[in-house]
């Protein structure tokens, strides 16, 4: 599409990544008229033919029936940004250096400052420094002269049922003032959700950052645990189950890898809003840091050496989670782990495979992406995520064709069954259940 309509649309969604597409095909599939506007070309021709360029439970069936009723209209960015009654950014903001880059998010605040109608609302959606809202968007829209609104209005679906939380989850709200929070309530209410209105758009901000550092300190809890069970001989899972099982004032939470665009960039922009004021947060950044150790744990203490010969390994998993199930493989510790492990056993190659990463992908994460059945021929074999088919009849097929003993799995999340893996000859080597793989145990 190359020509702007004259016509206005009720809402554009400035960035159709995996936040920006299903909030548009939400937002449409409530009755708005809705335009996208998005910098690659080929994800614009993918929506505008009813699909979308990335796995999410049903997302290509309802983009499809949004784009067929013109409710949902994608843009490339360079045909110009939409006229619209309401805009909401949903642009990536990385962290680079230790701090949050706003600079996509500046300049798509600056197109629509170019072109909204006086009034029109604007709402940040990405993730950002706690003050973003009122000190870097706020004077853009000012200096246009026009009357405007604007406030933070934080993402928090959980990627693979992004549709079914749209629907559900309460949004917090909070404007620079109250007309803009307003605004901004009446425009998500149209979801059908609760609105959790809070008093300043600065609030809004960190209760994203909050809900997101919250969840990676839990996690690095779990982890911290594992690290310390693989090297006393405990079984973790025992541990958690006894400390959870009727006792209402404990949750804590199970080990395994954490990643992803957000639990593994929160912590780090918390951390930036704070030095902008002169504070530490430094339970956050601990936690963080915990989580980022892992791979060095696995790699160091879970692996197993290999000194008579140089090995094949492989990794099952590349995307950054498994459960709900994912494309996304930003921010996943695939690449990472592959890295290590080219170290440890001074390969050229880590093997890899998953059932919805595309080859390109696993390549831009240094990983030979290649069929299932050639990676369980490998010497190691880590599984990297808790994606279903891990757990599946499927998969033991697979591991059960292939009559090659002495092998090696890694489960990070605690999926396989020790008895079927280890009666084939092959050997299982759990996180935070070292125990079951070793005979010197400390208890």
């Amino acid at each position: 599409m190359t020509n702007l309509p004259n016509n206005k649309f009720d809402v554009c969604v400035v960035g159709l990544g995996y936040v920006g597409l299903t909030l548009a095909t939400a937002l449409a599939s409530a009755g708005l008229r809705v335009a996208g506007s998005e910098r690659s070309q080929d994800v614009v021709d993918l929506i505008a033919s009813g699909q979308s360029p990335f796995h999410e439970f049903g997302l290509d069936e309802a983009i499809q029936a949004v784009v067929s009723r013109g409710k949902l209209v994608p843009f490339a960015l360079e045909d110009g940004t939409p006229v619209a009654d309401s805009y909401v950014i949903t642009v990536g903001t990385p962290v680079k250096n230790g701090s949050v880059y706003l600079e996509d998010l500046k300049s798509a605040v600056s197109a629509v400052a170019d072109v909204m109608p006086d009034g029109a609302l604007t709402v940040l959606r990405s993730t950002v420094r706690v003050g973003t809202t009122r000190t870097i968007a706020e004077p853009i829209l000012k200096d246009s002269g026009k009357k405007y609104a604007v406030a933070m209005a934080p993402e928090r679906t959980i990627e693979g049922k992004a549709l079914a939380e749209l629907s559900s989850l309460p949004q917090i709200v909070g404007g620079i003032d109250e007309n803009s929070t307003q605004l901004a309530s009446e425009l998500f209410a149209r979801l059908g959700v609760e609105i959790v209105p809070v008093h300043s758009a600065e609030a809004a901000e960190l209760a994203k950052l909050a809900s997101n550092t919250f969840r990676d300190v839990s996690f690095a809890f779990a982890n911290e645990l594992a690290y310390f069970a693989d090297q006393s001989g405990v079984d973790v899972y025992d541990v958690v189950r006894a400390c959870n099982y009727g006792y209402d004032r404990m949750n804590v939470a199970l080990p395994g890898p954490v990643a992803g665009p957000c639990l593994e960039k929160d912590a780090y922009i918390l951390s930036n809003s704070a030095d902008v004021l002169g504070v530490e947060v430094p339970l956050a950044m601990q936690g963080r840091k915990t989580n980022e150790f892992i791979v060095s744990h696995v790699v160091n203490s879970l692996l197993p050496d290999m000194n008579s010969h140089t090995p094949k390994v492989s990794i099952l998993g590349l995307a950054f989670k498994g459960r709900p199930a994912t494309s996304d493989t930003r921010g996943s510790l695939a690449g990472d782990f592959a890295q290590a492990m080219k170290s440890k056993y001074s390969v050229a190659d880590v093997s890899g495979w998953d059932p919805l990463v595309s080859v390109t992908d696993a390549q831009k994460m240094g990983i030979l992406f290649d069929e299932l059945e050639e990676c369980l021929n490998s010497d190691v074999v880590l599984i990297q995520t808790n994606h279903r088919f891990f757990s599946s009849e499927e998969f033991y097929s697979a591991i059960e064709r292939n009559e090659q003993s002495g092998r090696v799995f890694v489960d990070l999340w605690n999926q396989l069954d020790a008895e079927r893996i280890t009666s084939i000859g092959n050997r299982l080597i759990p996180l935070g259940r070292k125990i079951i793989d070793v005979k010197d145990a400390l208890v």
